[in-house]
C-alpha cells in the first residue's frame, strides 16, 4: 500500500479484519514480524512513537475524547492549521473533506449536537 503525501487515508473494515493492527503498525505501536513498514521512506522499527506521530494520526473509538472546536468546520480544519497549511488551502481541503464524508450541511455545528456516527467521522 502507498499513501502519497498530503493524502487523506480513512481504513474502514469489519470487527477484526485488522483496522487498529494496520494503524499500530503506522504509527509505531507495532513492529513488522515479517516485511517492512515505512512511512515517508523511514522504516517504522528505527523510529519512535513520538517520531512518527508527526505523519501518522489516528482516530480512537470514542470521539468525545478528539473533539474541542466549537464547529465542525474548525474541528476538521484544525489539524491543517496546526500543521501550517495556507489559509486557503485549509478552507479548500475542508470542503472536500465536509463534502466526502457527507457532513457539508453540519460545518457551522458544534460537533457535540452530532450523532456518535457523526462525530466519529468528524474526529
Amino acid at each position: 500500500m502507498k499513501i502519497d503525501s498530503g493524502d487523506f487515508l480513512a481504513i474502514m473494515g469489519e470487527n477484526g479484519a485488522g483496522k487498529t493492527t494496520l494503524a499500530k503498525q503506522l504509527n509505531g505501536l507495532l513492529k513488522p514480524t515479517l516485511g517492512r513498514v515505512t512511512v515517508d521512506g523511514d522504516d517504522t522499527t528505527k523510529k519512535s512513537v513520538a517520531q512518527l506521530s508527526r505523519k501518522v494520526g489516528i482516530v480512537f473509538q470514542n470521539p468525545d475524547h478528539l473533539l474541542f472546536s466549537e464547529t465542525v468546520k474548525e474541528e476538521v480544519g484544525f489539524a491543517l492549521k496546526n500543521f501550517g497549511f495556507e489559509p486557503d488551502v485549509t478552507v479548500k481541503q475542508v470542503e472536500r473533506t465536509l463534502e466526502a464524508l457527507d457532513l457539508a450541511h453540519y460545518a457551522e455545528t458544534s460537533p457535540f449536537l452530532l450523532s456518535g456516527g457523526e462525530r466519529k467521522r468528524v474526529a
